[in-house]
């Protein structure tokens, strides 16, 4: 089956055939006038002379032949490869009893769990307005209170980190689960990424060359490091050592500030604000707060900005030529193009 030609410009060539078949078809003309054109018509014509069209028409089939060989038909056997600079993001989400504050998203009364949940969703899928989500980048997703566990390793099944991230519940605020262990989960989610590339080695198909152009950690809390044992900046000084940055939502506010923009936005619920910066300054990421949905999509579309996948297509086909058999029937054509007009219908001179 042909799929393409290489060089379809040779085409062009095929014009040639009505100027060939214009000279090479004769009309019988009989060597000794007649008088009258029923007697000529009367005459038996010999074979001879009802071939004479033949050389003209083997000509133009022999020309069609070669063009089309020359025109290099191919069965393509790989199509085109995609080449994606994808991002790793590991999302890092605070499931502590604080986050059961109250928070307004979308007209419904929620709390802030609720809410970064929601948006969550809408970063990762997309949600056709702010946010055109995250199609070709690994994404996972660790929880946290007094200790953090990985809920989804690094992945683009992106589905499955949505329906994982909806089934997060609250912790109960008792032992072994009360308190927030910030550190453990940052380290948690930069020792994910470290190893990102051999991730990615598992999503990458036949068709598609994949290279992790920045990895990243998204921390979303509305309290401070009281558990665990890994000190967060510590946790960030090792993150940056991997080439990894770590951007900060901090969720709530109580009066206390967090510098945003250039300007100082109230912040509360015990969020450590000094804390949240120093992290993202220690990686190369950024900090901001948000107290309510709105404010909080608003802060992942500035982060869709900032970390952004790289897409391109290149075409490298690997091709059966299928040129051959045009070239042969072309060749014979030809051959018994000019058999024939050197014997059995030679011009007589």
């Amino acid at each position: 089956m042909i799929d393409r030609f290489a060089h379809p410009e040779w085409f062009f060539a095929l014009a040639a055939i009505p100027l060939l078949l214009a000279v090479g078809v004769r009309r019988f003309r009989p060597a000794i006038p007649l008088p009258t054109a029923p007697r000529a018509f009367a005459l038996r014509r010999s074979i001879r002379s009802r071939l004479t069209w033949m050389p003209g028409v083997l000509g133009a089939l022999a020309l069609a032949c070669i063009v089309t060989a020359l025109a290099r038909p191919q069965h393509v056997l790989s199509r085109t490869r995609s080449s994606t600079d994808a991002i790793a993001i590991n999302l890092v989400v605070d499931r502590s009893l604080s986050m059961n504050e109250r928070m307004i998203f979308d007209g419904r009364d929620g709390n802030r769990l609720d809410a970064v949940k929601h948006v969550l969703r809408e970063f990762v899928l997309g949600n056709d307005r702010e946010l055109s989500g995250r199609p070709s980048d690994l994404v996972g997703l660790i929880a946290f209170a007094g200790f953090a566990d990985t809920i989804a390793p690094l992945t683009r099944s992106h589905d499955v980190v949505v329906r994982l991230a909806d089934a997060i519940e609250l912790a109960p605020g008792t032992a072994p689960e009360g308190g927030t262990a910030i550190g453990d989960a940052l380290a948690l989610a930069a020792a994910r990424l470290r190893d990102a590339e051999d991730a990615l080695r598992k999503y990458a198909d036949d068709n598609e060359d994949l290279t992790i152009k920045s990895k990243v950690i998204v921390l979303m809390t509305d309290g401070e490091n009281t558990a665990g044992s890994v000190d967060p900046l510590a946790a960030a000084e090792l993150a940056r050592q991997w080439g990894i940055r770590i951007y900060c939502i901090g969720i709530g506010g109580d009066g206390r500030t967090m510098s945003m923009g250039g300007r100082r936005i109230s912040l509360g619920g015990g969020v450590d604000t000094r804390m949240l910066e120093r992290l993202a300054e220690t990686t190369g990421g950024q900090a901001w707060i948000a107290d309510d949905a709105k404010t909080l999509r608003e802060v992942y579309a500035h982060l869709d900005e900032l970390e952004r996948s790289r897409v391109q297509s290149f075409e490298t086909v690997r091709a059966e030529e299928l040129f051959h058999p045009w070239a042969l029937a072309g060749g014979v054509l030809l051959l018994a193009r000019v058999t024939l007009s050197a014997t059995l219908l030679r011009r007589l001179p």
